[in-house]
This record gives C-alpha cells, sequence and structure tokens, in this order.
C-alpha cells in the first residue's frame, strides 16, 4: 500500500525553485535543470521532520533522480543561505527584493 504525502509546514504554500510566495515551481522563472538527470529541476527545500536537520535547507530533484545537497555546503563549503525557510519573507522594499535575489543567483550559479 503506498503511504501519500500531504505537504504541511514551511514547504506549502511557496515556489519549490526560489521559496518565494505568489507562485509554484512549475511558473518559476528561475527553476534551474537538475545538474545529475537534466530531467527535472532543482528543488529547493526544507527539513520538517523532527531530526538533527531540522529548519535545514536543501536540494533535490524533482523527478526524484537521486540529487541531494544541503544548501549550506558548496564544493568549498564557502556560503550559507541561512537559516530562513522563506526566503525575503521579511522584506518589504524592492532593493531588499533586488538584494535577495541576487544573492540567491550566486548561490545557483556556484552550485551549477
Amino acid at each position: 500500500m503506498q503511504q501519500s504525502f500531504r505537504m504541511t509546514g514551511k514547504n506549502k504554500g511557496i515556489c519549490h525553485s526560489c521559496r518565494r510566495p505568489r507562485h509554484y515551481l512549475s511558473a518559476c522563472p528561475n527553476k534551474q535543470p537538475c545538474p545529475v538527470c537534466e530531467n527535472g529541476f532543482v528543488k529547493w527545500m526544507e527539513v520538517e521532520k523532527k531530526s538533527a536537520n531540522i529548519g535545514r535547507l536543501f536540494f533535490c530533484c524533482s523527478s526524484n533522480c537521486g540529487y541531494f545537497k544541503w544548501s549550506d555546503e558548496n564544493l568549498n563549503g564557502a556560503y550559507d543561505v541561512g537559516e530562513s525557510s522563506g526566503v525575503g519573507a521579511g522584506s518589504s522594499t524592492a532593493k531588499a527584493e533586488i538584494e535577495e535575489l541576487s544573492r540567491i543567483f550566486k548561490i545557483f550559479a556556484q552550485i551549477t
């Protein structure tokens, strides 16, 4: 018997590519192809399960090819995407939004 997965918590109601509200992965202008299979797109999710990694952000593939990477690691361990589950969620100015998008694009460039 297959168990259905119902999304709740911090991953619900936001884009799984850029973690912003008001759109979803399928309509995200910033979605990146999976670096492993190139059939799916990179999803940016937050661990919700009660564990040592709760609240930690990670990347995985939308087509479940097995791609996985913690978002606070890179080859040199040089960047950290922060602890917030909603990127720019508290920002109310256009300048802050632009700065946050710029930071996200730099992170995706480092990943690919």
